[in-house]
């Protein structure tokens, strides 16, 4: 990788660990007009001839959006939570923790 600000470290992606540079940069998301965010992405050093041209990370970008993944027909659906709610009619999170057992605890380790 060519000159450049940011800084080095080594990544555990797709099964191994690999070198990047982790800069900051700014993101848009071509239909939706007017959002604009900064955030850390990291630049792999190596060329790992991927078939995508960017990996979704938790933070920075899936904290911001809803992402809705359909591998049986091998797409993938970005919205913003308003609409998504709004589409399904209902929040799911308020169904799922509707339907919780309020007397259930995690186990305890042995």
């Amino acid at each position: 990788m060519g000159l450049g600000r940011g800084t080095d470290r080594r990544i555990h992606i797709l099964g191994g660990e690999h070198d990047s540079r982790i800069a900051t940069v700014g993101l848009q998301l071509p239909p939706f007009d007017g959002h604009t965010w900064e955030t850390e992405c990291a630049f792999l050093y190596a060329d790992l001839e991927l078939s995508f041209a960017g990996v979704l990370g938790q933070e920075g970008f899936l904290d911001r959006w809803v992402a809705s993944f359909n591998m049986y027909d091998g797409y993938f659906v970005i919205e913003e939570r308003d609409g998504f709610v709004q589409r399904l009619g209902v929040d799911p999170l308020e169904v799922i923790q509707g339907t919780l057992d309020g007397e259930w605890d995690r186990p305890t380790e042995y």
